[in-house]
């Protein structure tokens, strides 16, 4: 008659919630997000204390009776018996259409409220044959009329309601041993899984917060499936690949884009590393590998970084484009983005508010002309047409993507989202064309707490000591900012922030009216200073760019019609005309393809020889030599970006070269004395530059601060030493930089160090970012054979030697405590002090190692060769070692995957093996996410290092 085994099997929740039960026996219900309700008596099943239907569906869910449930499972008998009481109740009122003369209530038998009911009685069929069998045969007359009117398919939903009713038909089915409702369950679920997902990951449902719930309704599917030894469907696989896109979707501030039925919504309680990782502010899991992603089915989002390179993640730039077609859960948004940095939600979405469609403010967050997007004014556009994709490039300094609105009949409106990865700004090109007048608005919609204010034909924008801008350029439209008013028929500079919540929210619309016009705009936020656009002019035709800076990074920023090109704020109009007709030529006559390997060994032998040929000849030698160098270089047709150290050897040939002259931007510039001019100061720092071929001169350490270059043929590594009075030589390492932001080499917390006045100081730079303008970290790994840890530490003894030291003490943090450990394993007589370390490469996040693994050996994923896992692995490196020094790994107690995944694994090393002097870990509370310690912090542990020597300051 009922399989008990098998509901035993189904039921997920074990274990009551005292909070809710004691709710429950105070008659008190809550159905979320709805306030609480008093359980009248007798049971009212047609209650509607809230006029609600979310309200009323849930009722008739049964959800509410859980509380009960599992304290009887326990042996409660108080609560089986309120649970009987009630279900009974509900079971005698609530009989389906067809098995009573009873008038059944309209929202009892609702697509997915009675599939939810469903697993709900059959969850409940082992405590009652265990505790009160005699009241068995209704619970499973219940369920017969549920899997009958589960069964029948005019009765299906759609999308997750659907979902939820093959759901309960499977439970149903399995508890009451019918094998043919078990089949067609599984086909349902087969053929609907295969609707629903995407070979991306991404559901069908056009909310973010909806491929959230659905992952999770799909996965406790799937759960079930496995509970009762029945094979999980193949379509179902792609469901592995959602945890990232969710990752992907959410803002800096951790919760999701608010696109569609989305509001105030975070991928929590799903166990996968990416949207720990987001959910946790970076304190655990890991993010996915790429910063920027395009999904096919309608999104695309981007960001400047995950906040792993001691940024606060809530500090990042974000921002998301919908396009696609019309979605359930969706709203009419094709072509709107959403704009997040420095902590603020700049440009956002409406947001849901509630599913009473009827309501206005529902009506309005829905609909197409309240996005941030490009509507016409008294124009019909067609309802739920698609916004189509037309092209993207998402590589380089610039990524972009371009969607096509046709729904206006006789218009076309193409939309050109373009983001700078380093001004972090977007360029928002919106091109109309129709064939008659017509008036357009650029419409954008701004956060919570976000003010507005007209500056000439621009919008400042303000929220929490925060700046942003709102830029037209062109033929200047014109402007109006939109505010709430007390109109309860106009809800225009309104958001929902949650069920039935509102703030208000400025509305900016720029305006146009003619047959063919475009809107050109920046959204820009502040990083420091207020950020600034200006438009460029005498670019040739078929070109428009401007200047933007946000405070930190200034640029100019040019787009043709497919391509777009980013200089330097300074550069000149003349080398930018000259940029733009160089790669219009390139592009008419494209050069053979080369062998990517190939090209790599060739660059660094042609590297290595230059440099080598340069020494031995005079100024106009090396200028003969820069110009062969440059065709060679040239022809092995490398990516500007990844160069392998060409433009930094063309800069070190020409002595008044600035960074980034000869490649891409945060490249940089000379670095190479040759003709030891004392007066020459290349660098950001303002002090002499000494050179070195082949191994640090310890006779050319002067009594006086110097930048000393060393020419190790590959690579030139730059390193400070302030040779200050005392008896210990405190080295230095630096983490992760940003390389649009940060002119290198960088000597970081070179001057505080002095300060502690216990001696000498040696602030070494990372060589390794010369080989690729973008590398942001590079763990001082070098490049092929070249050991350059093993390199470093020669040169750190040579300068203790010559300085006369009696200490060494080795410090760096998160990149640069890695490269801390690695060369204090050379140095047993060294203490080293590593601030939330990585200890291994390999179990660091994915898209920074693999960039590293790619510019120092040639693959994008890591090496297996003994020699090179050394390089890779402190635990293998101090192995190989043998023995090291005094280990000190300072740990942030708020970046859990650093302490878990790094800094532990070694420490139970050390325990284990013994090989350190000594070792101990200092802990630090410093926030959620990885975090470098400020300098009261740092002299903090410095002083107990020294203390340690003997030395006290």
């Amino acid at each position: 008659m009922v399989d008990v085994d098998a509901a035993r099997k189904q039921i997920l929740n074990h274990q009551p919630n005292d909070e809710k039960l004691a709710a429950l026996r105070n008659a008190e219900v809550r159905l979320s997000p709805h306030p609480a309700w008093t359980l009248p008596s007798p049971m009212s099943w047609d209650a509607d204390p809230f006029a609600d239907r979310n309200w009323r569906c849930q009722l008739h869910m049964l959800r509410w009776l859980e509380p009960y449930r599992t304290a009887g499972s326990q042996g409660d008998e108080e609560a089986t018996s309120r649970w009987i009481d009630l279900a009974h109740d509900w079971f005698i009122n609530n009989r389906p259409p067809w098995s009573s003369d009873r008038r059944s209530l309209p929202d009892a038998w609702s697509d997915m409220i009675e599939s939810v009911r469903a697993v709900q009685l059959a969850e409940a069929v082992p405590m009652v044959a265990e505790n009160r069998p005699e009241e068995l045969p209704w619970l499973v007359e219940s369920l017969r009329e549920h899997l009958e009117w589960l069964s029948d398919a005019s009765r299906l939903g759609h999308a997750n309601h659907a979902l939820h009713q093959h759901e309960g038909l499977l439970v149903c089915a399995l508890v009451l041993e019918d094998d043919d409702a078990i089949e067609l369950a599984l086909a349902r679920l087969n053929e609907l899984c295969s609707e629903q997902w995407d070979h991306e990951g991404v559901n069908a449902e056009g909310a973010i917060a909806y491929h959230r719930n659905n992952f999770i309704w799909w996965k406790r599917l799937a759960w079930r499936l496995e509970q009762a030894g029945l094979e999980v469907p193949e379509a179902m696989r792609s469901l592995e690949k959602t945890p990232e896109e969710l990752a992907h979707a959410t803002r800096p501030d951790g919760t999701l884009a608010p696109i569609g039925d989305t509001d105030n919504a975070a991928a929590t309680t799903i166990d996968h590393p990416a949207c720990i990782y987001v959910t946790s502010r970076g304190a655990k899991g890991s993010p996915p590998a790429e910063k920027v992603r395009l999904y096919q089915d309608g999104y695309l989002f981007g960001r400047s970084g995950w906040g792993e390179f001691e940024r606060d993640m809530d500090q990042e730039t974000f921002f998301s484009l919908v396009f696609g077609r019309f979605k359930v859960h969706g709203h009419e948004d094709g072509g709107s983005v959403t704009y997040s940095a420095r902590g603020v939600n700049w440009i956002t979405d409406p947001g849901k508010y509630s599913y009473t469609h009827a309501h206005p403010f529902r009506k309005y967050v829905i609909d197409h002309d309240h996005h941030t997007l490009v509507r016409l004014e008294d124009e019909r556009r067609k309802r739920r047409e698609s916004v189509d994709l037309v092209s993207s490039h998402l590589s380089g300094s610039v990524w972009e993507a371009m969607v096509e609105d046709s729904a206006y009949e006789g218009t076309r409106i193409r939309r050109r989202v373009a983001y700078s990865t380093s001004g972090e700004y977007l360029v928002v090109v919106d091109t109309v064309r129709s064939d008659r007048q017509v008036t357009a608005v650029q419409r954008w919609q701004l956060g919570p707490n976000v003010q507005a204010v007209k500056e000439g034909g621009a919008v400042r924008l303000h929220c929490d000591g925060e700046s942003a801008l709102l830029a037209p350029f062109g033929i200047t439209p014109e402007c109006s900012i939109l505010e709430a008013t007390e109109d309860e028929d106009d809800w225009t500079g309104t958001i929902a922030t949650g069920w039935k919540r509102t703030a208000s929210a400025p509305v900016v619309e720029f305006s146009r009216t003619g047959d063919a016009f475009r809107f050109i705009t920046v959204v820009a936020a502040g990083h420091r200073k207020s950020p600034t656009a200006v438009n460029l002019s005498g670019l040739p035709a078929g070109y428009f760019g401007l200047k933007v800076s946000n405070g930190t990074v200034t640029e100019k920023i040019v787009f043709g019609h497919t391509s777009r090109y980013v200089f330097d704020g300074d550069a000149e109009a003349e080398t930018i005309t000259a940029a733009l007709e160089s790669a219009a030529a390139r592009k008419q006559d494209e050069p053979e393809a080369v062998h990517a390997d190939t090209s790599r060994a060739e660059a660094l032998e042609l590297v290595e020889r230059t440099r080598d040929a340069a020494w031995s000849t005079n100024a106009e030698g090396r200028r003969n030599l820069l110009s062969s160098f440059r065709d060679h270089a040239a022809s092995l047709g490398l990516p500007q970006h990844l160069d392998m150290g060409l433009a930094s050897v063309a800069a070190d040939l020409d002595p008044r070269s600035e960074p980034g002259q000869y490649g891409a931007r945060g490249g940089r510039g000379a670095l190479l004395n040759w003709s030891d001019d004392a007066s020459w100061r290349p660098t950001f720092y303002d002090i002499p530059v000494v050179s070195h071929h082949g191994v640090l001169d310890p006779q050319r350490i002067t009594k006086k601060p110097a930048v000393h270059t060393v020419d190790l043929g590959r690579l030139v590594l730059p390193l400070v030493v302030a040779p200050d009075p005392g008896a210990t030589l405190t080295v230095q390492f630096h983490g992760a930089i940003d390389r649009n932001k940060t002119r290198i080499p960088i000597f970081q917390r070179l001057e505080f160090q002095r300060t502690l006045e216990v001696g000498p100081t040696m602030n070494i730079a990372d060589p390794t970012l010369d080989l690729a303008s973008t590398l942001r970290l590079g763990w001082y790994m070098g490049v092929d054979d070249l050991d350059l840890h093993a390199i470093i530490a020669r040169q750190i003894r040579a300068a203790a030697d010559a300085l006369g030291t009696e200490n060494i003490v080795i410090q760096g943090g998160s990149g640069g405590g890695f490269a801390a450990l690695q060369v204090g394993a050379f140095l047993p007589e060294a203490s080293v002090v590593a601030f939330n370390p990585q200890t291994d490469v390999r179990k660091y996040h994915a898209h920074s190692a693999s960039d590293a693994f790619e510019v120092s050996f040639g693959s994008r994923t890591a090496p297996t060769e003994e020699s090179l896992v050394r390089r890779l692995s402190v635990i293998d490196r101090i192995a190989h070692a043998g023995s090291v020094g005094r280990l000190y790994l300072v740990t942030n107690t708020g970046d859990t995957f650093h302490a878990e995944v790094h800094e532990q694994p070694l420490s139970r090393f050390l325990d284990e093996n013994q090989v350190a002097e000594s070792h101990e870990t200092i802990r630090f509370d410093l926030g959620p996410g990885h975090r470098s310690p400020d300098n009261m912090q740092y002299a903090e542990v410095l002083a107990r290092v020294y203390a340690d020597l003997g030395i006290e300051i």
